[in-house]
């Protein structure tokens, strides 16, 4: 019996590191700006989402004060604070901001909780947008795994041909 040792040179691994480190970084970005965009869409479009009507006095009020009359979109502040960023090298996050929300005096993650889930106490019903915006992104894992490998596997083989004939 006999065994055959194979060191994989010190530069291929560096360069795998590498297009990897920087395909994580753009496949991050990209997909945390995709559920940002999708999130954002949700809300503005309101075409897929089946929430209760809006309160008929409290319809009245955002037409009296000129507000748009969306569900969610009184001053546009709550979509517009939806907003994806990268956390660490390799982490990214679509969050809204933990500072106050002026019009309702709560912060925007209270905020976004009550649309979110509804408010028996307030009487707001649920409004869901988080939750169908991460199914819709899952549903996506697919396709974003098949060009990552794809993306990753190109940048590696460039990247050690440009080492082997550099």
């Amino acid at each position: 019996m006999f065994s055959v040792v194979i060191l994989l040179p010190q530069f291929i691994k560096q360069a795998s590191k590498t297009a990897w480190e920087q395909t994580v970084a753009r496949w991050g970005g990209k997909v945390s700006s995709d559920y940002e965009r999708s999130i954002k869409r949700r809300i503005r479009q309101q075409t897929e989402l089946s929430w209760a009507a809006l309160n008929p006095d409290y319809l009245e009020y955002k037409r009296k004060n000129k507000l748009d009359t969306r569900k969610l979109i009184a001053t546009g502040a709550y979509v517009r604070s939806i907003n994806s960023r990268q956390t660490s090298k390799d982490s990214w996050v679509v969050d809204v901001p933990n500072r106050k929300h002026r019009p309702s005096n709560l912060t925007f993650r209270q905020l976004a909780r009550i649309h979110e889930f509804g408010s028996i106490t307030k009487n707001i019903p649920a409004r869901p947008h988080w939750a169908p915006t991460t199914h819709e992104i899952k549903r996506r894992v697919p396709e974003y795994s098949h060009k990552i490998e794809k993306e990753f596997t190109s940048a590696t083989q460039s990247k050690v041909r440009r080492l082997i004939e550099g």
